[in-house]
């Protein structure tokens, strides 16, 4: 049995050996975009949004100012 095991240590060169190459990992991307949900109208629809009246002014829109006018700089001309 002692000569078996003596065999065995014989063999140094098998752990020299050089190791073979790493594996090469493949990464795959998978990018996927969500689908968002699509409106569907029928003409009825169509029809009957057309056929709302428009609401009427709000009042707040008396009371607010209309916005500044600012003077912008004349551009010389080329």
């Amino acid at each position: 049995d002692e000569d078996d095991d003596d065999e065995e240590e014989e063999h140094p060169a098998l752990a020299d050996c050089i190791p073979p190459p790493p594996a090469l990992r493949v990464m795959a991307r998978i990018s996927f975009r969500p689908q968002l949900p699509t409106l569907s109208f029928t003409k009825e629809d169509a029809e009957r949004f057309l056929a709302m009246p428009n609401p009427p002014p709000s009042p707040l829109t008396q009371l607010s100012s209309p916005l500044p006018q600012i003077p912008s700089p004349l551009l010389p001309a080329l």
